[in-house]
This record gives structure tokens, sequence and C-alpha cells, in this order.
């Protein structure tokens, strides 16, 4: 019964801190995520944002844009190797794994989110496909993410890996 009751305070206080986020974003004219550009600490220049050829992904709550998205990353992110020897017929090893787990716990968080009917679905999906298009365009384009890493390894909880996601910027060169 505690821990019903406990969750329960941490679902309504993650509500809350997202509802005051979304607020807040939607006085925003530039269109991005920052209301300040002091705020921006991780710059990466890309040509274009990396879309994904394959057709025939699996569907995501969030919409097929999301959905694309999300393919792409796995792509990116997840690297089998097939094992001659052994039980496992192929190992999973994961690019820059801190990015990776940062955006799984993202897409677990929105997906709660999405699933509740008191946000709306296109704005936790523009939210998600922007911080997708990050982690996406500095696999693909090979950026130096190390410091970006760094403050991912830091985050202790889902607000701090948002607030730093808020906090990256794209520049298309």
């Amino acid at each position: 019964m505690k821990i019903q009751f406990r969750i329960t305070i941490l679902v309504l206080a993650l509500s809350m801190n997202i509802t005051s986020s979304f607020a807040k974003e939607s006085n925003n004219d530039r269109g991005t995520f920052s209301s300040d550009s002091s705020e921006i600490a991780f710059v990466f220049q890309i040509p274009n944002i990396p879309q994904t050829t394959q057709t025939d992904y699996s569907g995501h709550l969030l919409g097929n844009d999301v959905a694309a998205k999300w393919s792409l990353f796995e792509d990116l992110y997840i690297r089998r190797t097939k094992t001659t020897v052994g039980i496992s017929s192929s190992t999973l090893t994961f690019a820059k794994p801190q990015i990776y787990k940062a955006i799984n716990k993202m897409n677990n968080h929105f997906n709660k989110l999405a699933r509740n009917d008191n946000f709306s679905k296109e704005d936790i999906a523009q939210k998600f496909a922007h911080y997708l298009d990050c982690a996406n365009a500095v696999m693909y384009y090979n950026q130096n993410t190390n410091l970006f890493e760094s403050e991912l390894l830091k985050a202790r909880n889902i607000e701090q890996i948002i607030a730093i996601f808020n906090r990256v910027k794209i520049e298309l060169r």
C-alpha cells in the first residue's frame, strides 16, 4: 500500500513538472526548447537531420514520425555481432551508451505521459521527436559528445536528463 502511495505521489510530481515545462515552452517564439539562448550548452553542427530509409518500421505510441526516428535511433545505436561459439547467436553492443540509456528512459517516460489523458500526445511527440533528432544527429554525423555524455552520466532522474537535452541546439550548416 505504501509503495502504491509513493508511486502515485511521484507520478503527480512528475506530471506537475512536465505541465510547467510545457507552459514555459509554449511562450517561446523561436520554436526551440530553451526560452533563453544563454541556456544552450551543447551545440552540434550538422548538414541535415538524418532520416530513416526504412519503410517497414514498427509503430510507436507517439505516432509515425516518432516511430521513424525511433527506428533510426535503434539502427544507429545498437550493434549486433554474430557469435560463432556458444549458445547465443548474436551479441548486442551499444554505441554511446549514456545517450542510448537516456533516450530509452525518456521513451518510457513519454509513453507513460501519452497514456495519461492530461497531456497532449502531439506536444509530447514533438518534444520526444526533438530529443531523438538530437541523439540521431550526433551519432549519424560522428559528433564529439564526451562532455554531453559526462553530463548525462551525472543525471540522477528523468527531469535532469530532459533538462540536459533541452540545452542541446542543432545547427544546420
